[in-house]
């Protein structure tokens, strides 16, 4: 049974494979843009965290932001 189930996956995924997209010649894919993506800084659980460790988060995070706008690339802020 096992044998049956690898065998039929086998195949199904070297069927499929040659059907997918392939890039055309002399056609460069686009370029990726970075972006960074900040999540809700709970103040909730910032009690928790050790004095140290909070401060180095927080001055990282926020210089991550700033070399973000520097370069002109986008920052995402969630809020929850």
């Amino acid at each position: 049974m096992k044998k049956t189930l690898f065998l039929t996956a086998l195949v199904l995924a070297l069927t499929i494979i040659p059907a997918l997209p392939q890039e055309k010649a002399g056609r460069t894919p686009p370029q990726m843009k970075p972006a960074l993506l900040v999540i809700d800084i709970q103040n909730a659980y910032l009690p928790m965290v050790p004095d140290r460790e909070k401060s180095n988060a927080l001055v990282l995070i926020n210089a991550s932001i700033g070399l973000f706008h520097l370069y002109g690339f986008p920052v995402i802020r969630i809020y929850n």
